[in-house]
């Protein structure tokens, strides 16, 4: 988990002004008295860099990104937008699937795709990427799963035409020839790409069989309402 720290601006908002925010931070797991007490804009972009992220990035899009639970929960219940910045994407990346869940439940686009800098996408640099594409990448199946429960769609292709499937299958090459590479994948509880295409082939097996029910539907339909 990355560290946020626990500096706090002048005007009482934790670091956040109204324009963006500086040199403060997120807080220290409770974000300070000016987000608890609703001083802060919480679509606020920082004007530096922080945790590893380049300026431009929201609190919750920061938050996401560096596995701040209680602070995405908090910045959620005020608010926040929950598509500003991709923070789907920046949580699937990293492998924190309670937030991903999180962020699912209150409204997150599924298959928005991450149109900035792969800095701003989570090190991804196929940009247009989705949170399916990153958790997939990262060969990470609960996420994979929970994105799919909310109709992630695994055909959706980057600008440079790489879908989850290649990205899984990629992560496979990769780990096999790189014990080292699979390890990284692992601490961020993925590296179990098998899985993931088990699942993504799954679930393309029930878009087929859906597809085919549908005709049959309806013209049941059709001659239920002649």
């Amino acid at each position: 988990m990355g560290d946020i720290g626990s500096g706090s601006g002048e005007d009482g908002s934790g670091g956040f002004g109204s324009g963006g925010f500086g040199s403060g931070d997120l807080g220290s797991g409770d974000l300070g008295s000016g987000f608890a007490g609703g001083n802060a804009d919480v679509n606020a972009l920082s004007t530096f860099e922080l945790a590893g992220l380049p300026s431009g990035m929201t609190p919750l899009a920061i938050a996401a990104s560096t596995g701040h639970e209680d602070i995405v929960a908090a910045l959620i219940a005020r608010n926040a937008d929950v598509n500003y910045r991709s923070p789907l994407v920046l949580a699937a990346a990293q492998g924190f699937v309670g937030i991903v869940e999180r962020l699912l439940r209150s409204g997150a686009i599924v298959n928005q795709a991450c149109g900035e800098s792969a800095a701003m996408c989570g090190g991804l640099d196929n940009l247009g990427a989705t949170a399916l594409h990153a958790a997939a990448r990262l060969a990470h199946p609960a996420i994979v799963q929970a994105l799919l429960d909310y109709n992630a769609d695994p055909r959706a292709t980057t600008i440079f035409g790489a879908d989850p499937r290649s990205l899984a299958n990629d992560a496979a090459r990769r780990s096999a020839a790189d014990p080292a590479y699979g390890a990284r994948l692992q601490e961020k509880g993925g590296g179990q790409p098998e899985e993931v295409l088990r699942l993504l082939d799954r679930n393309a097996r029930d878009r087929t069989r859906s597809m085919r029910r549908e005709p049959s539907s309806r013209n049941a339909n059709r001659t239920a309402y002649a």
